[in-house]
């Protein structure tokens, strides 16, 4: 997900005992719909592995 940034692109946010996380995505060009939903599904598995006890997870996209 890094690609060629110095720092990543996106940011997971978690509240300890929270029922949802939310993986929020900033896309610094302009993506195709298969680029967005590529990214999307990455971040989703992130999500599975940064919040795995997490009832409710979510990929934003900014911008």
């Amino acid at each position: 997900m890094m690609g060629e940034y110095e720092r990543p692109p996106w940011r997971a946010n978690e509240r300890r005992r929270a029922l949802a996380a939310t993986l929020k995505v900033i896309p610094f060009t302009g993506w195709t719909k298969r680029d967005r939903t590529a990214v999307e599904c990455e971040g989703r598995l992130a999500l599975g592995f940064l919040a795995g006890g997490v009832e409710t997870r979510a990929v934003v996209f900014e911008g």
